[in-house]
């Protein structure tokens, strides 16, 4: 950020608080703004009750999901190979060069093309989840790896500037992250988890549990509701 437009933000927020729900933005902001306009982390969370693990095994095919424009599904694309089990990307993005063993599933949640509870089955039945991001300081992909998570899916993330959570979103512990825009990285990363149906349960059940203990909409209305009677001074 330009020390004109800097200012120009610091001038146009004064008297005002910004609520990040990534940290690596919310240190982004912190320091281009400075102490003028105070910026807050506050953890993203899903419904942990809504999104959860769905008996036993999978259908065998690995799923990739979503539309906002840091999906890389080039990428993607580029570290698939003709002998890798199916893989289904639902997006109404364009998928170009998707060889034979990649489905496009048509889908958009703002439209409700698939419902939540269509959308829940095909995490449930994923062997694993790998969402590919674009670099971004946003925070993108977060509600999808946090859904997949939640269901007790292993799930392979871009490590991105905007990645919610280091403290939690640990590699090799709670997922694994693969550089942006590096098919050969992603493609690693898949193997690892096709050769080892271990590494696959150990990650889910991690990724199951940390959103259960810290990233579940539970816990970040609490949070919320604190942070509007300690900064605010709003009466829950």
């Amino acid at each position: 950020m330009s020390p004109w437009l800097a200012w120009w933000y610091r001038w146009i927020l004064r008297g005002t608080r910004i609520l990040s729900i990534s940290r690596g933005e919310q240190e982004f902001l912190s320091h281009a703004l400075g102490a003028s306009v105070p910026v807050d982390y506050l953890p993203f969370g899903v419904d942990e009750r809504f999104w959860q693990p769905g008996g036993q095994g999978d259908d065998g095919y690995v799923l990739s999901i979503g539309n906002d424009p840091s999906r890389d599904y080039a990428t993607l694309v580029a570290a698939w190979q003709p002998e890798d089990p199916p893989l289904r990307i639902v997006t109404s993005l364009p998928v170009p060069g998707a060889p034979a063993n990649v489905e496009i599933i048509r889908g958009d949640w703002r439209t409700q093309i698939l419902s939540d509870e269509e959308i829940r089955h095909l995490y449930q039945r994923a062997r694993f989840v790998v969402l590919p991001i674009r670099e971004t300081l946003q925070p993108s992909g977060q509600s999808a790896c946090l859904q997949a998570m939640a269901c007790g899916k292993a799930v392979v993330f871009s490590d991105i500037q905007g990645l919610w959570d280091r403290q939690l979103m640990v590699h090799g512990d709670t997922l694994l992250l693969t550089r942006p825009g590096d098919p050969t990285d992603l493609r690693r990363a898949i193997d690892s988890l096709l050769a080892s149906p271990v590494l696959v349960k150990r990650l889910g059940q991690n990724a199951r549990r940390v959103v259960g203990e810290h990233l579940n909409v539970t816990m970040m209305a609490a949070q919320l509701a604190a942070y509007a009677e300690t900064r605010l001074g709003i009466q829950s």
